[in-house]
């Protein structure tokens, strides 16, 4: 069943079970951890500039990533007609190294467009001088593929002086969308000041699966097979909105918002997991379950940023900025509590994060009315608890992101190219454990292990102005 581990295995197999339990918590804090950048709230920036003054911009935002950063800054942006676009490519590596296991090289790398805003105005006679807007933007996305395969020999098993040989191989997977569709209010009050709302419809789709299977073939030349399986995913809508107000008094701008957090407004998921051991010349043992239908919860966090752009002789502009996030309480995402054939699922998917407060940077010059240079530097840190094996998320280290690029106008559009380099590492700290035995003691190997973080982004964007 899907809460009774295989006990009738044999002692040497509940060995190798902790090496593949090893290896799998090398990757997952908990069965079914992820490893998408959930607990980091500023991976993706949007908007040309924006992405380029590292998202410095909740104070001074100038153009239709307004929307987003501050719906305020809306009614004081000067050409409201604008269309954002562009191509933005990105490189994104996942690295995993186990110190007890040399020959282990887990990892994924991709190639593929990044996160988007896309955003317009729409022009109401009845509006006044109010502005409106829509916007749809990606605010999470992943598609991970890990899988190592690896074959050992009696040498190099002396701490499991049982096993002969040992071969197998681990495949991890993760999808992940979250997308926002929204629309915006701006008004101004007075000349200098404006309010607005973004109020957001969240749409979340996530599914993970992990497949294991391990040979072996120990002293006596008796040989069995594992086979381990898991896949969960759900589906989750939310509301939130983004409440944003900001002040020019030139050369200085000023910006403040709050950010609500999610409500939910539906979600169902479903988890499954099958184990099977087949032992010559011992006990073997199936057992699995399914849950579906299942009530999921995603939470998004109470959120206040602020910032401030201040300009030197009309050319050159430093943009600061801060964002604090609050603590999402222990709760679960998918409930799994539900009985299955009179036993208990154990695999409650839980999340809980913990408070941040991200920084950002941005220097922007004017070289001519055509050319304009920019660069950036931000925080990204973790909201990951680390003493808590949370299914969401696994990513428990802090990411920096440092961008540079230019701005070039050519009659009524212009064309923005750039790049942002991101990284991060840390330990996986919480490593768990198999039938009741921590893995380091069943071993005697340390269980330190790293995980990296690396995102290249190529920005080719443009805008165009329309009358």
């Amino acid at each position: 069943m899907y809460s009774r581990e295989l006990t009738s295995s044999v002692a040497a197999f509940r060995r190798l079970g902790c090496l593949v339990a090893l290896l799998t918590a090398s990757v997952l804090a908990s069965p079914g951890s992820a490893l998408s950048q959930d607990a980091q709230y500023w991976t993706n920036q949007y908007g040309n500039r924006a992405r380029l003054l590292a998202g410095s911009v909740i104070g001074s935002s100038s153009d239709l990533a307004s929307v987003y950063y501050n719906p305020g800054a809306l009614a004081l942006v000067e050409n409201p007609e604008l269309l954002l676009a562009g191509n933005v490519f990105e490189y994104t590596q996942y690295r995993v190294d186990v110190a007890s296991i040399p020959s282990s090289d887990l990892g994924s790398s991709k190639i593929g467009g990044a996160p988007s805003l896309f955003a317009g105005e729409l022009k109401l006679p009845f509006l006044g001088s109010d502005r409106f807007a829509y916007n749809f933007l990606t605010r999470y996305s992943a598609d991970i593929r890990i899988e190592e395969r690896f074959q050992a020999a009696r040498d190099d098993l002396s701490a499991l002086p049982e096993l002969a040989e040992l071969q197998g191989s681990l495949r991890l997977e993760e999808k992940l969308t979250e997308t926002w569709v929204g629309v915006t209010w701006a008004t101004l009050l007075g000349e200098r000041w404006g309010i607005g709302v973004s109020p957001y419809v969240t749409i979340r789709s996530q599914q993970f699966g992990q497949q294991s299977i391990f040979e072996r073939v120990d002293s006596a030349g008796q040989a069995a097979i594992s086979l381990r399986g898991r896949d969960i995913r759900f589906n989750n809508w939310r509301l939130l909105a983004k409440l944003g107000v900001s002040a020019r008094y030139e050369p200085w701008r000023f910006g403040l918002t709050i950010t609500t957090p999610s409500l939910n407004v539906w979600g169902s998921g479903s988890a499954a997991r099958d184990s099977t051991v087949i032992s010559q010349g011992g006990a073997g043992g199936i057992g699995g379950g399914l849950a579906e239908d299942v009530p999921a919860d995603y939470r998004s966090p109470f959120s206040v940023g602020a910032g401030v752009g201040y300009t030197w002789h009309e050319t050159t502009t430093l943009h600061v900025a801060a964002e604090y996030f609050a603590k999402v309480s222990r709760g679960e995402v998918l409930d799994l509590s539900a009985q299955l054939a009179g036993e208990t699922v154990p695999a409650g998917m839980t999340q809980h994060l913990d408070d941040v407060l991200n920084l950002a940077v941005g220097l922007q010059h004017v070289f001519s009315e055509r050319i304009e240079a920019y660069g950036g530097f931000s925080t990204d840190f973790s909201a990951k608890i680390d003493e808590e094996p949370a299914v969401f998320p696994i990513s428990s280290w802090d990411i920096y992101h440092v961008s540079g690029g230019a701005n070039f106008s050519l009659g009524r559009s212009e064309f923005t190219l750039g790049s942002v380099v991101a990284w991060g590492s840390g330990p996986a700290k919480t490593v768990g454990s198999t039938n009741n035995i921590r893995i380091d003691e069943a071993l005697g190997l340390p269980t330190e292990t790293s995980i990296s973080y690396f995102r290249l982004t190529f920005i080719l964007g443009f805008t165009i102005l329309f009358d």
